[in-house]
């Protein structure tokens, strides 16, 4: 097992903050350093506008003044044909846990595996995490450095997000001073506020949608990735007590990639200024990739309303009727029902929720025969 040691560094504030900014006859508060305006010196009280510290020590711009940087960052990426992206580390680029959470399997299989894991899995001695990398995450990171300009954004302490960055970044090649952390998110949710860049040109890629309760449609939701059994959600996916890894060149960040370069080539294709949102094109791209389905569900739960929300995201219609002439496919939560008979006659295509959520997560529709309802009843057992 590779051993490494990472040192927390500050990283340069941006170039950004010595633009001049318009001055009138009175002060317009645009920066304000702690508590007090950088311009003229007032005091202006510890919620001004919106806080920036990842750029500079207590910084805070006002609305204002974080607009006209947002303009400035927009037309500058835009000559350079690039975006902005904004990754989420845990779960999403690496999976983290202390050494003394591991399991009894986990142990084993690091002890006899270790070194064949010298290039993703490190220590971090000064914080006492082990941590993993995801499969393509730095291949990901190398190939979408040229048609984005990044964020890391955590609500992790900033000392393990600089920990991070320097395994993924090494050589602090795509981050910069781009770097939020628990000490800059505001209520522990997380914004585009303090992105500098127009919304409708910036993408985000996270395991979770709840901590972006303002910024969903810039979202690509990724599947959670959980190497370590603390803190899974599931049983199917703790790779290092199964001995086994997520596909690197076939796994969440390789389709993750195909939907961001698609976005990208789309967006600066596109000759009108409505169809050159990232908002737009995602809704665009998640609305065809179940398109033509019409779905039945067997169950009226909460689960099968979230499931039917998703499924309508893609670009099915959920029926409430048992259509022979209309509906495609019965979605069943239950192996052994008068509805799977129904299917089994009519010839629709039966299959269990994770058919949903695999195509959600995949952005395309995936084999049918691969999400027997049989799965259900095994993976609840």
């Amino acid at each position: 097992m590779t051993v490494a040691t990472c040192n927390s560094k500050s990283r340069a504030s941006s170039s950004l903050l010595h633009t001049p900014s318009a001055d009138g006859d009175s002060c317009t508060h645009p920066r304000v350093i702690g508590e007090e305006c950088d311009n003229c010196g007032e005091y202006v009280g510890p919620d001004y506008g919106f806080y920036f510290g990842y750029m500079l020590e207590g910084l805070r711009l006002s609305p204002g003044e974080a607009a006209r940087l947002s303009e400035m960052e927009t037309r500058r990426l835009f000559k350079q044909k690039k975006l902005v992206l904004v990754l989420d580390i845990d779960h999403t680029r690496v999976h983290s846990v202390a050494d003394k959470d591991l399991n009894t399997e986990e142990k084993s299989f690091l002890l006899e595996n270790g070194g064949s894991l010298n290039d993703c899995l490190f220590t971090l001695e000064s914080i006492g995490l082990l941590v993993k990398l995801r499969p393509f995450a730095r291949t990901f990171l190398k190939q979408v450095s040229t048609m984005f300009e990044m964020y890391l954004y955590t609500r992790g302490e900033r000392r393990y997000a600089l920990d991070v960055t320097e395994l993924l970044d090494p050589e602090a090649t795509y981050f910069g001073d781009r770097i939020i952390s628990r000490e800059d998110v505001p209520a522990g949710f997380k914004t585009l506020d303090m992105v500098l860049g127009h919304k409708n040109s910036v993408l985000i890629v996270d395991d979770t949608e709840s901590v972006w309760p303002k910024d969903k449609e810039n979202l690509i939701l990724i599947e959670r990735y959980d190497y370590f059994a603390k803190k899974s959600t599931t049983t199917s996916h703790r790779y290092c007590e199964n001995g086994t890894d997520e596909s690197e060149f076939a796994g969440s960040l390789a389709k993750v990639l195909k939907v961001v370069k698609a976005v990208h080539e789309m967006y600066f294709e596109s000759i009108t200024v409505r169809r050159r949102n990232v908002r737009f094109i995602l809704r665009l791209l998640r609305s065809s990739i179940l398109e033509g389905c019409t779905l039945y569900y067997d169950n009226a739960d909460h689960e099968a309303n979230r499931v039917c929300l998703m499924a309508k995201e893609m670009g099915a219609k959920c029926s409430m009727e048992r259509n022979s002439r209309t509906v495609t496919h019965l979605v069943s939560f239950e192996d052994d029902t008068e509805d799977i008979s129904w299917a089994v006659q009519e010839k629709k295509f039966l299959v269990n929720p994770w058919w949903i959520a695999a195509a959600y997560y995949s952005w395309e529709r995936q084999q049918e025969e691969e999400f027997p309802v049989a799965d259900v009843m095994l993976d609840s057992s």
